[in-house]
């Protein structure tokens, strides 16, 4: 007889295909497994350093308008399909740092807000004047001072509801924090400036 009718042969060769398809499918989702934490640790890295170059730009004294703008940058770079706003409605800092993404048209918007007469919610205001360019709800994370005033809010607007996880409002807080951090060094330096001035001059 052929060796292909040979008795068992059809049980042995289905049982040789299943057992190649089982490591061919074995393989693909290590492969995937690996690819992922590849990109997540990329990610990290990432994160990490845009982390520590804002941190360098507040310990080189850097303009308070260039750390917050590089912060609005990183948020948006980390968070593909997004863009991000600073707003700052706190005594004489009200601006607004944003991407090139923002429609313009929701900046002139958010602008306005931080010209209107302050509340201590204003921010809670932001979710409601995006609805007209976004269609799910942005996430807002205020940004605070060390005795918890409300400085401003860092925003994050997207169309994509997925974009809002819980890692993604844990990294708003992050550099909510830092940007805090920079807003708060930025006042001591003017401070002390001023008082070194003033002395001076008595």
């Amino acid at each position: 007889l052929p060796w292909y009718e040979m008795p068992g042969f059809l049980c042995l060769a289905i049982g040789a295909a299943a057992i190649i398809i089982l490591l061919l499918t074995l393989g693909f989702r290590s492969y995937r497994h690996r690819g992922d934490l590849i990109r997540k640790l990329n990610r990290t890295n990432k994160l990490e350093h845009d982390r520590q170059s804002i941190h360098e730009l507040i310990a080189r004294r850097e303009p308070l308008p260039r750390i917050l703008q590089r912060i609005a940058d990183c948020v948006g770079e980390n968070c593909p399909g997004s863009a991000c706003a600073i707003v700052l409605n706190h005594e004489t800092i009200r601006v607004v740092f944003s991407q090139p993404a923002l429609p313009q048209a929701l900046l002139r918007s958010l602008q306005t807000t931080t010209n209107a007469v302050a509340s201590c919610e204003w921010w809670r205001d932001i979710d409601s004047v995006s609805r007209d360019y976004f269609t799910d709800p942005c996430q807002v994370v205020p940004v605070r001072s060390g005795d918890r005033e409300v400085l401003g809010v860092v925003a994050l607007f997207s169309s994509q509801t997925e974009i809002f996880t819980d890692s993604v409002r844990r990294l708003l807080e992050t550099f909510g924090g830092i940007a805090a951090t920079a807003i708060e060094n930025t006042r001591l330096y003017e401070r002390l400036a001023y008082q070194a001035g003033h002395d001076a001059l008595t």
